[in-house]
């Protein structure tokens, strides 16, 4: 949804269900009405940075990313075990649903399975202060279609960041 389509907060409360089809709690934030369709809209909160190295093999649909993000001062934290996980690379949209990560060690998350047919692993790092690194691989992502420069943005709940640069295309 766009900020300002007419199905944002259209279906009263009494009508919501709990949750979107993402798993994002119904309403948003203490809205007052629920949105029309299968998205709530997620009000975000941007990272206060976002850098990050991909490498991309075209032919055979696979990706590496490592990155790095301070969470933006509005942010009231991240939690993939709870919240959806989204990584938009180019064209390719990959959403984790909620509860799709492991707790390895306190603020460490694992995620390894197929995601829209792309086979996908994820992993995010605490490293204090609200600084996190989030490495990324998947193959098998025949929607892969990247030309420089690309765009990449990641979304944990309300919280996202994206960065434009070049990255390596074999």
């Amino acid at each position: 949804l766009q900020a300002n389509s007419p199905a944002v907060n259209a279906v009263p409360l009494a009508d919501c269900p709990a949750t979107d089809q993402r798993g994002v709690t119904r309403p948003d934030d203490g809205e007052p009405a629920c949105d029309i369709g299968a998205f709530e809209l997620a009000d975000q909160t941007p990272f206060a940075n976002f850098t990050g190295k991909l490498e991309v093999t075209v032919s055979s649909g696979r990706f590496e990313l490592n990155s790095r993000f301070t969470l933006g001062a509005a942010s009231d934290g991240i939690d993939p075990l709870t919240e959806p996980v989204t990584l938009q690379i180019g064209t390719l949209s990959l959403t984790i649903p909620a509860g799709s990560f492991l707790e390895q060690k306190k603020g460490d998350y694992v995620f390894s399975g197929v995601v829209d047919g792309v086979s996908l692993n994820a992993k995010f790092e605490d490293m204090g202060a609200g600084m996190y690194t989030f490495k990324a691989n998947g193959s098998s992502a025949s929607a892969l279609s990247i030309t420089n420069p690309v765009t990449v943005t990641l979304s944990i709940g309300d919280d996202s960041g994206s960065w434009t640069g070049t990255v390596s295309i074999n």
